[in-house]
This record gives C-alpha cells, structure tokens and sequence, in this order.
C-alpha cells in the first residue's frame, strides 16, 4: 500500500481548509477515544477491542486486536439520514470499506431535525424527535452489523449559516426556547 497516496487523498484535502482543522483534530480525538461498540441485546457481554492505535506500530490503526487501514466513503456525509442505507453499507463493505464518517446534520431534503416540531410549527429544544434518534440508531446497528468503523461529527457547521439557518431549531424564530435577546 502506498501511504503517501493515502495521505494525499484522505488528510491532505481536510487540512487545506483552517476550520475544518480543528474539527479534524477534535474528532480524531473524540473517534480515538471512546470507540463505538453496538452490544446486542440477550447477548453475553464480550470485552470492547473498538479502535485504538497499534500496538506494534503508533502510525496504524487496531481494531478487534488487528492491524487495520480505515477505508470508507459514502454518498452523503449525514448517511443516518439516507432511505437506501443498507444498500449504500452493503456497496460499502463488498468494496472492501470498513469506515464512515457520519455529520449529525439536518439541512437536506428529507432530514429529519434531532427536536421534536410542535404543532404550531415551533421546535421544543427540551424533547427530542423519536424519528431522527431512531434513524441513527439503525445507522449505528447496521454499521455493527458490518464491523464498519463510524466517525460521529457532532457539529455540522453549514446547519448554523446561510440559507439553512433559516429552517434550523436553534435559530430563535424556530423554537419556543428561546428569543432574540437571549
């Protein structure tokens, strides 16, 4: 395997852009810290051997006590959003793919925004919309399912300007939490 095209195809065009710098950093730390393990249920409990940096070389990956390059790719960087994700997972893994980053985003067509909509239209940032959180919970089981590595983005910056901001929850005009002096 070549590393330099890896490097060059994967980290290099995140690093050309200053913000996405710091997101970058911030989950590789988060993803390296605290590996998701999707337990199923009635099952006897196993040691969690997620993602962690290899022993024997501190420039790989480790995953399940191997030695393990993270490919992955996808059609959309909120894939928990996606109607086909079972078969975007599928191609995924056939591929050879073994890893996804996932943006907990809302600002396409379809998507289903983490707080519950009133009937008024309003969101209430105190309750939590079933459907999205059960979307993504189906995206974290079928991932498991396929030993595919999630990166989790917590923080999707394009949900918080331009023309998006607009329909987003946490724009004060959207929810009954909050006003435009607070």
């Amino acid at each position: 395997m070549n590393h330099k095209i890896l490097i060059k195809n994967t980290i290099v065009p995140v690093l050309r852009y200053k913000l996405n710098l710091h997101f970058f950093i911030m989950t590789l730390f988060v993803f390296s810290l605290f590996p998701y393990t999707y337990a199923k249920p009635n099952e006897p409990s196993q040691p969690v051997s997620g993602l962690k940096i290899y022993e024997n070389n501190p420039f790989y990956w480790q995953f399940k006590g191997k030695p393990i390059s993270l490919l992955g790719g996808s059609v959309e960087d909120n894939l928990y959003q996606i109607n086909n994700l079972e078969e975007q997972l599928d191609l995924l893994a056939a591929s050879g793919g073994n890893y996804v980053r996932n943006v907990m985003s809302c600002r396409d067509s379809g998507d289903v925004w983490p707080f519950q909509q009133l009937e008024s239209g309003l969101y209430d940032l105190r309750l939590f919309d079933e459907e999205h959180w059960r979307r993504f919970e189906h995206f974290l089981k079928e991932t498991a399912k396929r030993d595919i590595i999630v990166q989790i983005e917590v923080w999707a910056t394009f949900d918080f300007y331009r023309d998006v901001w607009d329909k987003n929850p946490f724009n004060p005009k959207n929810n009954i939490n909050y006003d435009s002096r607070r």
